[in-house]
């Protein structure tokens, strides 16, 4: 099966690691793997140590994490509003 170069930007745009969620997410591999471990993050693929997340996912997540950062972490600047 050939891929498309349609097929290959929407994956290369849509599907991330787990190091670039952690960028996204501004979080240590530990935290991430906790968020994986709880079931609040889903890797849709994973083999061996590789984990791949689906970019609308993380970005829906992200809006949840900081609603919850800006309310627990009054005292941090980056997430008062």
């Amino acid at each position: 099966m050939a891929l498309t170069d349609e097929l290959k930007n929407l994956i290369k745009e849509e599907v991330i690691s787990a190091a670039e969620v952690g960028e996204i997410l501004d979080m240590s591999r530990q935290s991430l793997a906790i968020h994986v471990k709880k079931g609040n993050l889903v890797p849709f693929k994973k083999v061996g140590n590789t984990q791949l997340f689906f970019k609308d996912e993380i970005l829906a997540f992200q809006g949840q994490l900081d609603k919850n950062r800006a309310l627990y972490r009054p005292y941090d600047e980056k997430y008062k509003k």
